[in-house]
């Protein structure tokens, strides 16, 4: 896996919080760390995004976000159509 950041390789690690522990990747290079819930966050776009509880909703969820809209591309379509482009 590519870092989003500086394109360094990140690295399979685990980190631990009060919460418990859970799994993510490190970049070396700059540090960055990134795990399924800030993934879902930085595609999304939407920091208030409730996550769900198990781990197969949320890998769900980002499939979601993952899938091409069709609905936004037929409307940018109507749009230069209307322009003439």
């Amino acid at each position: 896996m590519k870092c989003m950041k500086c394109q360094g390789m990140m690295y399979a690690d685990r980190f631990y919080s009060r919460n418990g522990a859970f799994q993510g990747w490190r970049c070396p290079m700059c540090g960055d760390i990134m795990d399924p819930v800030i993934f879902l966050h930085r595609i999304s776009g939407d920091h208030d995004i409730p996550i769900p509880e198990r781990p197969e909703d949320l890998i769900r969820l980002i499939q979601k976000y993952l899938k091409p809209q069709p609905a936004a591309a037929g409307r940018r379509n109507e749009r230069n159509s209307a322009r003439g482009i």
